[in-house]
């Protein structure tokens, strides 16, 4: 089901310390052939750790949840190698407001394998906190593989709480800060 875009996001571009530019901007339907692409180009581990299953094509249904979005309930924003010829995406993050508790919503982030450990999921991460605080959401949930020590390692010095573990999954609380007050 296809959901109106009633907030745009400004796009921003950052500089990386490599000197790679980025592009971070609203995800809108238009990017389904990122999403297509890009799940081809993540690992089978990374795929595995974002959705906790083996992944390997995106059907139609995945493709509109992902990118037809109102940037309100269901925020997702994408970075965009600019300096790539091709201009590919190479990482996404979302957040979806729990109806439940409107202050809290559940929160993802995925950077292709052969952009990781450059600051992107950090640049993606802090926009996500900038556009959630704006929206009044208070708190993220987080699930990760229990395999992701390293991550939920820094979650926990960033204020997150483990909540729960259940099998391989860790429940993660992290509350939203505003990155607008530094």
């Amino acid at each position: 089901m296809a959901h109106d875009t009633n907030i745009e996001i400004s796009p921003r571009y950052f500089t990386l310390h490599n000197g790679r530019r980025l592009l971070v901007r609203g995800i809108t339907p238009d990017d389904k052939y990122h999403f297509r692409s890009g799940i081809k180009r993540l690992s089978q581990q990374s795929t595995y750790y974002r959705f906790h299953s083996p992944l390997y094509e995106l059907s139609e249904h995945d493709l509109g949840y992902f990118t037809e979005v109102d940037q309100e309930n269901h925020v997702a924003i994408g970075a965009i190698d600019l300096d790539n010829n091709e201009k590919p995406g190479i990482g996404v993050a979302r957040y979806i407001r729990l109806k439940q508790n409107p202050s809290m919503a559940e929160m993802a982030i995925t950077v292709l394998d052969e952009y990781q450990r450059q600051g992107i999921g950090t640049i993606l991460m802090n926009e996500l906190h900038r556009l959630a605080y704006d929206r009044g959401i208070r708190s993220f949930k987080i699930y990760l593989h229990t395999e992701r020590r390293k991550l939920v390692k820094w979650l926990i010095g960033l204020g997150a709480k483990v909540q729960r573990v259940s099998g391989e999954i860790v429940e993660i609380e992290l509350p939203v800060f505003d990155v607008n007050s530094d």
